[in-house]
C-alpha cells in the first residue's frame, strides 16, 4: 500500500520550476522530490517510495520519453504526468503511445495540476486494490475521494448524503466492490418502497408458519447481507421499531427471524443514504442510531456544481448507451450539443444526464450527436456562456481525439472518419485553436 502522505517525483531541467514546483506541492501536503536529469531521477527511484512522477520531456540534450521508458522498465507501476510544450500535437501523441499516464501543456493552471495527480493517485491505489474501475471515481472532488479511501480500506458505517440522482447507489456498489467484501452480496433496501407492516420480514425473514401466509421459510435482507454491505437507502422511512432492532443488530451482531428460537450470527458493512440534510436526519431518527452510522460522512454535491463533470460522464454514458443499444455511433459530441449539456441545471443530477445521452443516442444516426438528437425540453433550453465549460470541453475533447487516435494506431484518415470530422479539424483541436 501506499504512503498515507503521497510522494510526487519532478523531473526538469530549469531549478527555478522545481523550486517552485516543490513549494507549491508541499503546501498542499505531498512529499516532494526533485531531480534535475536522469541520473538523479533513476538513482533518487533507486531509494525513494514514489507515487507519482511529473517530468518534462525536455531535459536539455536527454530524451524525456526515453527516459521514461527507463523508469517504467523498473517501476511500471508508478503513473508518470509529462509536460509537453504548447500545442504540441506529436509530443502528446507520442506520450500516449509510450504508456505516459497523462499529460499537460505549458502554460498550465496549478489547479489542473493537481486534478491530474490526484487522478493517478486514485488510479495507483485502485491498480493495487486489483481493481478494473480505475476511473469511475476520478472526477469527484479530493475531499471525497479522500473519504472513499477511508470508506474503501475500513469496515466502517458510511452515511451518503445529497439530492435525489446524484449518484448515492452508485457510490454505495463502488465502496462494496472496492472493499474486503466484495466478493459477498451488497443487497439494497429501498426504505420507503416498504409498506411499515412488512419491514420486519423484509430485513430479518421468518420461519414457516411464523404468521399466517407464512407457507415457506425466508432469509431477510441483513442475513443474505452477511459477510457483505448492507445498503439502506432513505435510511430516514425505517420505522421507529425496526430502527430499534437495526440498531440491536449492529451492536450485537446477532439476529432471529420471526417465528424462530434460534439466533443467526451476521457480519455486515452497513451504507447508508438520505436525500435530506443531515441535521435534518438527525432529528428524523433516533438518536443513538444517528451516531451508529454517521462515522464516515459523504455529501454528494449536485451536478450543477460540479461542471467539470459533464465533459467525462457524458461520453462515459455515450459508451454505455452504444453498448447497451448495440450501436456503433455516435462516437463524438459535437460542441454545440456539449454547450447545451453544459449549461443545464439538472434538476434530476447525474441519473438526468444519463438519460439524456441514452435518449440522444438511441435517436442518433450520425457519427457524432446533434441538436436534434437532444429531448426537446433541454434543446429549447437557453444557452449561457460559460467559459469554464468551454475550457473542459475543449481540454476533453483534445483528450478523446487522442485516445481515438491511439485506437486507430495514430492514422488521422481513420481517426477523422471514425469521429466524423475533418483531419483540418483533428489538428485544430490537439493544438488548442
Amino acid at each position: 500500500m501506499r504512503a498515507a502522505i503521497p510522494s510526487i517525483l519532478i523531473i526538469d531541467d530549469e531549478q527555478a520550476f522545481l523550486n517552485s514546483l516543490k513549494y507549491l506541492f508541499e503546501k498542499k501536503g505531498f512529499k516532494v522530490f526533485t531531480a534535475c536529469n536522469s541520473f538523479s531521477a533513476l538513482n533518487l527511484l533507486s531509494k525513494e517510495h514514489i507515487d507519482v512522477i511529473l517530468m518534462d520531456l525536455k531535459l536539455n540534450n536527454e530524451n524525456g520519453l526515453e527516459l521514461s521508458k527507463k523508469i517504467m522498465l523498473k517501476n511500471s507501476d508508478i503513473p508518470i504526468i509529462v509536460i509537453t510544450a504548447y500545442g504540441s500535437f506529436e509530443d502528446a501523441v507520442n506520450s500516449i503511445k509510450s504508456g505516459i499516464f497523462d499529460f499537460i501543456s505549458k502554460p498550465f493552471d496549478i489547479n489542473d495540476l493537481i486534478l491530474k495527480i490526484n487522478k493517478a493517485l486514485h488510479y495507483l491505489s485502485c491498480k493495487q486494490k486489483n481493481t478494473n474501475s480505475l476511473d469511475e471515481i476520478y472526477m469527484y472532488k479530493k475531499d471525497i475521494q479522500d473519504k472513499l479511501c477511508i470508506a474503501t480500506q475500513y469496515n466502517l458505517p458510511l452515511l451518503l448524503t445529497g439530492e435525489t440522482g446524484v449518484g448515492k447507489t452508485f457510490l454505495a456498489k463502488y465502496v462494496h466492490k472496492m472493499s474486503n467484501r466484495k466478493d459477498y452480496n451488497f443487497v439494497h433496501i429501498e426504505a420507503s418502497t416498504i409498506p411499515d407492516g412488512l419491514f420486519e420480514a423484509e430485513l430479518f425473514g421468518f420461519k414457516k408458519g411464523a404468521f399466517t401466509g407464512a407457507i415457506y421459510e425466508k432469509a431477510g435482507m441483513i442475513e443474505l447481507a452477511h459477510n457483505g454491505t448492507l445498503f439502506i437507502d432513505e435510511i430516514e422511512c425505517l420505522p421507529g421499531n425496526m430502527q430499534a432492532k437495526l440498531l440491536d443488530v449492529l451492536e450485537n451482531r446477532r439476529m432471529r427471524r420471526i417465528g424462530d428460537i434460534q439466533e443467526k450470527i451476521v457480519d455486515f458493512r452497513l451504507i447508508t443514504a438520505t436525500n435530506i440534510d443531515r441535521d435534518q436526519l438527525k432529528e428524523r431518527i433516533r438518536k443513538d442510531l444517528f451516531y451508529r452510522i454517521n462515522v464516515i460522512h459523504i455529501h454528494l454535491p449536485p451536478l450543477r456544481e460540479l461542471k467539470d463533470m459533464i465533459v467525462p460522464l457524458s461520453y462515459k454514458f455515450m459508451e454505455e448507451a452504444k453498448k447497451e443499444f448495440s450501436k456503433d455511433i455516435p462516437c463524438y459530441i459535437s460542441d454545440d450539443v456539449m454547450e447545451v449539456l453544459l449549461n443545464h441545471d439538472y434538476p434530476g443530477n447525474i441519473r438526468e444526464l444519463k438519460n439524456i445521452i441514452f435518449y440522444s443516442v438511441a435517436k442518433s444516426e450520425r457519427v457524432y450527436l446533434t441538436l436534434m438528437d437532444l429531448p426537446d425540453y433541454i434543446r429549447n433550453n437557453e444557452v449561457k456562456t460559460d467559459n469554464l465549460g468551454f475550457k473542459k470541453l475543449k481540454e476533453f475533447n483534445k483528450y478523446y481525439i487522442l485516445k481515438t487516435l491511439e485506437r486507430f494506431n495514430y492514422n488521422i484518415t481513420k481517426t477523422a472518419k471514425e469521429l466524423g470530422i475533418s483531419r483540418q479539424t483533428i489538428y485544430r483541436i490537439i493544438n488548442g485553436k
